[in-house]
């Protein structure tokens, strides 16, 4: 049986200026960063990630002005940042900083990269303890347990009382008071 594929002109349309916007881009700077200058052009308050020829990533302004320039950070993350960027510095690790390059946290390190964000949410650190911040990078439950596991279906399981075990390469939490809390980092009852 044969099938018949329609073309749909609006999707060339699309097709045919993305292509256009990506070929006459500047060969230093990478595409994420030519769409999102032209995506995001009016909003200057935004930065768009960059990077180099030779690898290293720093951060601009909408309209190009360099903000955090490259080689700050081994590695970013966060391709767009309109209130914090992830980024991995040397000597400090995985941490989230603002506009201006000022660290706010440390983030969480899960299976050797930042956290990932679960329900809205990703865990960050500060004198040992975990905290949650919300996708933007807001913080929104200040660092106070000593376990805290990801946030799934709008609560997290927790303690401030817990053990951490060596397992091998990998540690585990064990505690006799876990709770659960909301998105507002209040204790929940749970069935």
């Amino acid at each position: 049986m044969k099938y018949k594929m329609k073309t749909n002109p609006i999707f060339l349309s699309v097709v045919f200026v993305l292509a256009l916007v990506m070929g006459c881009s500047d060969s230093k700077t990478t595409r994420t960063d030519t769409v999102a200058q032209v995506t995001d052009e009016a909003d200057a308050g935004i930065l768009v990630r960059y990077e180099t020829e030779e690898g290293d990533c720093g951060y601009k302004s909408a309209d190009g002005k360099i903000v955090l320039k490259a080689g700050m950070f081994d590695m970013c993350f966060t391709d767009t940042v309109t209130y914090s960027a992830v980024v991995l510095k040397p000597d400090e690790g995985f941490v989230g900083i603002d506009k201006k390059g000022k660290v706010l946290y440390k983030i969480f390190v899960f299976d050797n990269g930042p956290d990932d964000i679960s329900d809205g949410m990703f865990r960050i650190l500060k004198d040992d303890k975990i905290g949650y911040a919300d996708a933007q990078g807001k913080v929104v439950i200040e660092p106070q347990f000593s376990c805290a596991y990801p946030f799934e279906k709008g609560k997290a399981r927790v303690s401030l009382n817990c053990q951490h075990i060596k397992d091998g390469e990998h540690t585990r939490w064990e505690s006799s008071e876990w709770f659960y809390v909301d998105k507002n980092g209040l204790k929940i009852e749970t069935k």
